[in-house]
């Protein structure tokens, strides 16, 4: 608190004599002192004050000129500006290591989870291949042994080779799956090499162009999300072969700080509109399927028709979910755009 004494001579009649003053800066106008001979002032925030007082004598003329005091507050500690830039430096510091650690926690969680899913993913590969594989194996040898007693122009045996032989391609295709099932190792950089050799035989063997388009910075990808999107990028294809009637399919990989994205596109008949609304054919899960992928990564697909004609299906995963960066890589930027979004604000 400002304290202000101020007093004025007079010999006739003291008590008659009245004062104003006005503290510049603060009173918008004179103050009457009603008989005091002081002035009293709080909360004063730091810099420099002019206090004027002026006096009239007992017949009521005033001195308009007065007496003036000049004096300066000084700023607290908690006033200075470097403090309260060091306030605001521990503070965002503070909320970034609540983030981080927010940040690790819910990372570990969602390690324990995704070595939860390869467990459970080896465990059921073992299982497919110690009874279906081994048994179907057993069946084939068993037919071949039959068919090799037939004589060589026996009609039986020729409608039996070919059964044989597809019969053997499943049993690669299933060796594959599971082969699949049980990789826990970082295939990202194939993601793209695999889409695009899948995409090319299907070219080959059914008529549409096919052409893969990589946007942004390519980033490794982590193995369980390098198997979903391949999951639902080989499905979209499929359909896009097997039932658009397209001249051109296409698949565009889109790397993002903040998202992984990617597009698959053809100039085809287009998706039917209760396939659209029931998300799929009543008895074919192929495009459930690529739900529950992209869901089990933490995002989404989106089917669209296209303007003439065509197909488009979008996928979009965060990023911390698909690219296999380190920890404190992704924390950084994480804080960054924390920081970005403070500053925004601050701004607005």
């Amino acid at each position: 608190m400002l304290s202000v004494e101020f007093s004025a001579l007079s010999y006739q009649e003291p008590e008659r004599v009245r004062f104003r003053y006005r503290l510049e800066g603060v009173d918008i106008a004179w103050r009457e002192s009603d008989g005091r001979r002081s002035a009293h002032y709080t909360n004063l925030g730091p810099g420099t004050y002019r206090f004027r007082v002026i006096a009239a004598n007992n017949d009521g003329i005033w001195n308009r000129e007065g007496a003036t005091l000049s004096f300066q507050i000084e700023p607290r500690l908690t006033q200075m500006m470097w403090f309260r830039g060091l306030c605001g430096v521990a503070l965002l510091g503070a909320v970034g290591g609540i983030y981080y650690w927010r940040t690790r926690r819910l990372a570990g969680r969602y390690r324990e989870r995704m070595q939860e899913r390869l467990a459970e993913r080896e465990r059921i590969a073992q299982a497919l291949h110690d009874t279906l594989l081994q048994s179907m194996q057993g069946l084939i040898l068993r037919f071949q042994g039959v068919a090799k007693r037939l004589p060589p122009e026996c009609d039986t045996r020729r409608l039996i080779a070919p059964i044989l032989d597809q019969a053997g391609e499943v049993m690669d295709q299933g060796r594959q799956e599971l082969l699949n099932l049980r990789s826990v190792s970082d295939q990202g950089n194939d993601l793209a090499t695999s889409l695009s050799e899948f995409g090319r035989s299907l070219a080959e063997d059914l008529g549409p162009k096919f052409e893969l388009i990589v946007t942004g910075i390519e980033k490794p990808v982590n193995a369980t999300a390098s198997h979903d999107i391949y999951g639902i990028g080989r499905e979209a294809l499929f359909n896009a072969y097997r039932h658009a009637e397209a001249e051109n399919v296409s698949i565009e990989i889109i790397h993002g700080n903040h998202h992984f994205a990617m597009v698959i596109r053809d100039d085809g008949v287009g998706i039917p509109a209760d396939v659209l609304i029931n998300a799929g054919r009543n008895g074919h899960w192929g495009i459930a399927g690529m739900h529950d992928r992209a869901k089990a990564q933490g995002g989404a697909i989106e089917l669209r028709r296209r303007e003439p004609k065509g197909t488009q299906v979008i996928v979009r995963l965060p990023a911390h979910r698909v690219y296999s960066e380190s920890e404190n890589s992704r924390m950084w930027l994480r804080l960054h755009a924390l920081f970005q979004r403070l500053r925004w604000r601050a701004d607005r």
